[in-house]
């Protein structure tokens, strides 16, 4: 059944692939998303609840849409993954972008026929109006097209950083465009966020906060990236990344050693 999709798929002119969205009150960004995917056979969305437009936005831009309670992101996406019509999953975010140079590869592959289980591809991200080029957060590449057969979405040390892993591992042209932090407050409202969500599976994980998590880590980081990585090359920006990027672990830390108390 799977081949006849395929086929039927290439007949359209599309590329057999199923592409993933998980949604909240993402209005603003699907649309340019969705835009950047009109290469793929088939969009699902599944959307968290919305209370904005988010679900009328993706049906007009023609995707799947599966509304469910947000259960993590694992879950979440491992749910998407079983709605795929097609082996070969790739996983966007609504805030992400695939290139038309990215859109071009992954068509290639699914012509000529994928010879690993999963691929990594680059990623540039737009921080605080410039997009970063250095200090640590580019060149850096994420595995987002992977056969569904071969891998799984599994957690990390908490559910903010899940991954799929597979056995063979390939690379792609072309660039998975973030718009990550267009602005400070977004950048607030996600560390804030995302830092719970590690402190949580952190503490669920048996971690305990120490003074390495509060000196060292938080120093090491912005030492690495403003410095080795040359993120003072990326100006201002740079700068207010790398101290994001320090923040992070400290606040991790402060919110892991606030929960020790509680717990």
């Amino acid at each position: 059944m799977r081949e006849e999709e395929d086929v039927a798929a290439k007949k359209t002119g599309k590329v057999p692939v199923s592409v993933i969205v998980l949604t909240k009150n993402e209005e603003a960004n699907l649309p340019g998303c969705l835009e950047s995917l009109r290469f793929a056979d088939q969009v699902v969305v599944v959307d968290s609840q919305s209370t904005d437009r988010t679900l009328a936005v993706a049906r007009r831009g023609g995707a799947q849409v599966f509304t469910r309670p947000w259960p993590g992101f694992t879950a979440q996406r491992n749910f998407a993954v079983s709605k795929c019509r097609h082996d070969w999953v790739l996983s966007v975010d609504a805030d992400e972008r695939v290139d038309a140079c990215l859109a071009r590869e992954i068509g290639r592959l699914m012509e000529a026929g994928p010879d690993c289980d999963g691929y990594r591809v680059p990623e540039v991200n737009l921080y605080c109006g410039r997009w970063l080029r250095r200090a640590g957060i580019y060149p850096s590449t994420h595995l987002i097209l992977f056969n569904r057969r071969r891998g799984r979405f599994e957690s990390a040390r908490a559910d903010v950083h899940e991954k799929v892993e597979v056995a063979r591992v390939g690379f792609l042209k072309g660039h998975l465009v973030h718009w990550a932090y267009p602005n400070a407050e977004l950048l607030m409202e996600k560390l804030n966020r995302y830092t719970d969500l590690e402190a949580r599976g952190r503490l669920e994980k048996g971690v305990r906060s120490g003074l390495y998590g509060f000196c060292w880590r938080p120093f090491y980081r912005f030492l690495r990236n403003y410095f080795l990585k040359l993120g003072f090359l990326d100006g201002l920006p740079g700068l207010i990344y790398c101290f994001q990027y320090s923040f992070y672990a400290f606040l991790t830390e402060c919110k892991l050693w606030e929960a020790g108390l509680r717990g």
